[in-house]
């Protein structure tokens, strides 16, 4: 049961550390292709850490109030449709409209 929580806290710590530095690694591909420039990037960038305080005080409050062990139950059915949907995005052809 220890390693499973640890595990849970890593893949959660790394995941932060990911969406928090996915803008600087990819930042030259951002503006040349969407044609963002800096003040633009730092914004996508501040959107990460403004939904990560507002989940904050919601979470705190259902947590307190259903317990952490309720928590699991609704991403149980979540993940696997993501997995499947995001598959399913790739396998399909380009749609017309999309572009290049």
């Amino acid at each position: 049961m220890a390693a499973r929580v640890f595990l849970l806290f890593t893949l959660g710590y790394f995941l932060s550390y990911f969406y928090r530095s996915a803008n600087a690694v990819l930042a030259k591909d951002l503006s040349q292709d969407l044609g963002l420039g800096p003040a633009e990037l730092g914004f996508m960038t501040s959107l990460f850490y403004l939904s990560f305080a507002a989940v904050q005080l919601p979470l705190g409050s259902l947590l307190d109030r259903y317990g952490p062990g309720s928590s699991p139950r609704p991403s149980s059915w979540w993940l696997p449709w993501e997995a499947w949907s995001s598959g399913w995005r790739k396998a399909s052809p380009p749609w017309p409209w999309a572009g290049p």
